[in-house]
């Protein structure tokens, strides 16, 4: 069996994307006590950056299912990634610990969207007939 070279990279590139939600929740941890220093009105609340992030992330499938099923995935793939990198860059310049939050809130709703919402309803019924 040959396996295209295009086959490959769309492999690595899918991985690459896994591993996004990890790498925002781990990197994000070792500078909680920074952001509390940092903002004002962050002192003792650095956490909740970790628990807006869940949130969207775990409230993102009651909307966007249905949005994959009637666009497909590859335009869900490509404007979420756009979307997820501005609610990054938007985390990174904030000086408000609010806008922290609704920018954290935003990067969980997108990275759904982006990774496990891509798998519309046709696909769960062809790869999991017989379930």
């Amino acid at each position: 069996m040959n396996i295209s070279k295009r086959s490959k990279l769309l492999v690595v590139f899918l991985a690459s994307l896994s591993a996004l939600p990890p790498l925002s929740i781990d990197m994000g941890l070792p500078g909680l006590p920074g952001i509390e220093s940092d903002l004002a009105s962050a002192a003792g609340k650095g956490t909740l950056t970790l628990s807006y992030f869940l949130v969207g992330f775990s409230l993102a499938p009651l909307f966007f299912g249905p949005i994959a099923d009637r666009f497909g995935r590859k335009p869900i793939l490509m404007f979420t990634s756009f979307v997820f990198a501005l609610a990054t860059f938007i985390a990174g310049i904030m000086h408000s610990f609010e806008c922290l939050l609704a920018a954290r809130l935003l990067q969980g709703i997108w990275y759904f969207c982006r990774s496990r919402g891509n798998l519309s309803s046709g696909d769960r019924e062809r790869y999991c007939e017989g379930s």
